[in-house]
């Protein structure tokens, strides 16, 4: 591999080379610095008033998980996502705003790992 060509091993736990060879960022102190920015933004978004559309996605939540699968009036997509925050909050015994905050956060957090690995596998196929 040639000095300038970037490598992607789809590891996460990789060491990152920065653009001197001879030093690196040693990888727990990157993690620190993800995990602490995610705990930091989730505890900001937490105790957040509640934000944009998210009184129709939890009003049709909180349908699901009373019950009633019908769709709200005026939900403008498929209720897919809200079938799947459904299922996580039933079977954690979640009820309430902050739980399907945490639930929705998780999952998107996970998804990045995951987008990554497949960009990484797409770039060694290409």
């Amino acid at each position: 591999m040639k000095p300038d060509q970037k490598s992607c091993d789809g590891s996460f736990f990789a060491t990152i080379k920065t653009s001197n060879p001879s030093r690196s960022i040693a990888t727990p102190l990157l993690w620190l610095l993800i995990v602490g920015g995610l705990c930091f933004s989730y505890i900001l978004m937490c105790h957040a008033t509640q934000m944009c559309d998210e009184g129709w996605h939890i009003g049709q939540i909180s349908k699901f998980l009373n019950g009633d699968f019908t769709m709200i009036k005026g939900l403008t997509v498929i209720p897919v996502y809200h079938f799947f925050m459904f299922l996580i909050l039933a079977s954690t015994n979640g009820a309430y705003t902050q739980d399907a905050r945490l639930a929705s956060y998780l999952v998107s957090t996970l998804c990045v790992p995951v987008f990554f690995c497949l960009a990484c596998n797409r770039a060694k196929c290409a």
